[in-house]
């Protein structure tokens, strides 16, 4: 396969905007560029460790008018949707859910998206 035979991508995804990213440089790349910004949630880790933000980070995140903002769920909120089980976070203001599972189930991502009424899903997984 030769690099001109590779389909251009919608989107490329960066994951990790927290209280230290710029922004108003972060907006103007995605406004200019087919970017994504991905937020990362993480039960345990949230507010704890920077690439995880905290309440305040992420509104101001969410309100600064991402084009194609993203939440990227890890640890026990992956396993929560993936169970069937409520996750209890408010992400009806991004467009994209990743769920990150070594185990993704397709059917449970979208069955938790539909009564959020808004985002796509997305499965990650490491595993092969």
């Amino acid at each position: 396969m030769s690099i001109s035979s590779l389909r251009t991508p919608e989107f490329i995804t960066f994951t990790g905007v927290d209280a230290r990213t710029d922004l108003d440089r972060a907006l103007h790349i995605a406004t200019v560029c087919p970017v994504e910004f991905g937020v990362l949630f993480s039960e345990s880790r949230q507010g704890r460790e920077p690439r995880y933000p905290d309440r305040g980070t992420t509104t101001h995140v969410v309100c600064a008018g991402f084009p194609r903002p993203a939440a990227h769920l890890c640890g026990a909120h992956a396993r929560r949707i993936i169970g069937g089980t409520p996750t209890g976070l408010h992400l009806t203001p991004f467009r994209w859910v990743q769920v990150n599972h070594p185990s993704p189930d397709a059917a449970a991502i979208a069955r938790e998206l539909e009564e959020w009424g808004g985002p796509r899903g997305v499965a990650q997984t490491r595993e092969l």
